[in-house]
């Protein structure tokens, strides 16, 4: 009902469209690099911009546009002037080119809808219990969000290494597998120590426990794993796979918070939410152990 809320999504929308124009020659150039160096740039500048607002200015009103303007910025100054034309053949989107485009995109499109389909299904279950229970939900999972968003700026900038065959990836691979999985205990730490005081202080919400604290750190800790599960099955272009297993967490993600939540409200919105994520890292680790990250003849 807001047209202020409206305006800055679309904002959102259309920032991110226009990247994606860019982004798009990056990867077909194989220069991933590029486009995670650009999305670490919009990340960090954005937050210290916020950041100065909120203590020095206490500015709030206007808060929500500062991602779109930080990204103009970095479109102007870092994207364009970096910006590599694709090939000719990469231009070819006429006939079998878009086609192919189509079909090889499409599991990707439908997997990603499904992703945010699965993020509503506890607020819908909570918000016949309580609507206060959905913003504490809501405010709980965020730390989460914001702790994701380096790893989905920072694994791109190896995308092209990952994709190649040809190259004896193992040893990239335990070594960011190592890091991904201590930035998640460290997340999971962050949030049993400082989550408290944010949701006290700085939100003023103090209807919550420590078990839906220390429930929150374990999801946000499941996340940042298939973050990084998502990105090398998207190396491995198995998009099929990362569409039927979005799907089955779908269905995992209803029968647990319909079996959860009305007895334990938030607490159950939150397990179900973990449970399920554990489930989908499972089938993921299942279908990845097939995946070959030694060097291959091709």
């Amino acid at each position: 009902k807001s047209s202020f809320i409206l305006c800055s999504i679309f904002l959102f929308k259309l920032i991110d469209l226009i990247s994606e124009l860019t982004y798009g020659s990056w990867i077909r150039a194989g220069k991933t690099n590029l486009y995670g160096i650009s999305r670490l740039l919009k990340s960090a500048i954005t937050l210290l911009v916020m950041a100065i607002c909120l203590i020095s200015l206490n500015y709030y009103d206007k808060l929500i546009y500062v991602y779109f303007f930080i990204s103009l910025i970095v479109i102007v100054l870092f994207d364009n002037r970096w910006k590599i034309r694709a090939s000719k053949e990469d231009n070819d989107f006429l006939g079998k080119g878009l086609r192919n485009l189509f079909l090889f995109s499409l599991p990707l499109i439908f997997s990603s809808f499904v992703v945010s389909l699965n993020v509503g299904v506890p607020r819908f279950f909570l918000s016949s219990v309580s609507m206060d229970a959905v913003a504490i939900y809501t405010m709980l999972t965020y730390f989460g969000s914001i702790a994701i968003m380096p790893l989905m700026s920072a694994y791109p900038v190896y995308m092209s290494t990952f994709s190649n065959k040809s190259l004896d990836r193992r040893k990239l691979l335990k070594k960011i597998t190592f890091l991904t999985i201590l930035y998640s205990l460290g997340y999971l730490v962050f949030i049993l120590i400082f989550c408290p005081l944010f949701m006290e202080y700085i939100y003023k919400i103090t209807d919550f426990t420590m078990q839906d604290v220390l429930l929150s750190g374990i999801f946000g800790s499941l996340q940042i794993l298939l973050v990084w599960q998502n990105f090398l099955i998207t190396c491995e272009r198995k998009f099929k796979v990362l569409f039927k297993n979005n799907v089955l967490n779908f269905f995992l993600v209803l029968f647990f918070c319909g079996l959860l939540v009305s007895k334990y409200l938030l607490f159950g919105g939150l397990l179900a939410m973990c449970l399920a994520s554990f489930i989908l890292i499972l089938l993921n680790f299942r279908e990845m152990r097939s995946f070959r990250f030694g060097k291959c003849d091709i």
